[in-house]
């Protein structure tokens, strides 16, 4: 006997870059067109790139932190991305009226993904 995945709704393909090293690699990956957008829009921390590719909707986050950066400041940008990454996930799957608990479940556990993975590459 196996048991089956509980997911029932799998969100888009996610990464975070934390450098415009990262993020060219990150977008040669999934075969973004030529120029690429700025890493970070300028005068922006931080800056979420939605790809539709042949694999589904890809979130590419790019962060750029200041040497002297008060670490709330920075798990704020990330969760103000993955509203954006929630954003076009709505979008793709075609839901104009989430409930108020989907959206917040699924903005807690995009951000806690962010989270996890900004914790790790440092």
């Amino acid at each position: 006997m196996k048991w089956c995945d509980r997911k029932l709704i799998v969100g888009p393909y996610m990464t975070l870059c934390l450098s415009e090293k990262e993020y060219r690699t990150a977008m040669r990956r999934i075969k973004a067109p030529e120029p690429l957008p700025p890493f970070v829009a300028p005068g922006k921390g931080a800056t979420t790139h939605i790809m539709d590719t042949n694999n589904g909707v890809v979130a590419v986050i790019g962060i750029d932190i200041p040497k002297k950066c008060d670490p709330i400041e920075i798990y704020g940008l990330l969760l103000h991305e993955a509203v954006h990454v929630w954003q076009a996930f709505v979008k793709d799957i075609g839901e104009d009226n989430p409930s108020d608990e989907f959206e917040a479940y699924s903005i807690q556990a995009l951000a806690q993904q962010l989270f996890k993975a900004y914790r790790a590459a440092k």
